[in-house]
């Protein structure tokens, strides 16, 4: 059995750079997502001088995403932006 696995894992190809590549891609994608959210809640609440603050400390961004969850600004899940 265990051969059978190995072999298999030789067949099979592993392309190590293309998938860092779509790992890259797809994180730099929810990322890009989530700072339109954070400026466009922070444009709707009148606190874009805060803006250079969420890019530079991740802990304040993360506070302000809690703080967009709990107004209601976001689903609970991040998938709905308004």
């Amino acid at each position: 059995k265990h051969k059978s696995e190995v072999l298999g894992m030789f067949l099979t190809e592993y392309d190590e750079e293309k998938a860092m590549g779509l790992f890259y891609r797809d994180g730099h994608e929810d990322g890009m997502k989530d700072g339109m959210a954070i400026m466009r809640y922070l444009i709707s609440v009148g606190r874009l001088d805060e803006a250079d603050r969420v890019e530079s400390d991740k802990e304040f961004r993360n506070l302000i995403k809690q703080e967009m969850l709990d107004s209601g600004f976001v689903s609970e899940d991040g998938a709905k932006y308004y």
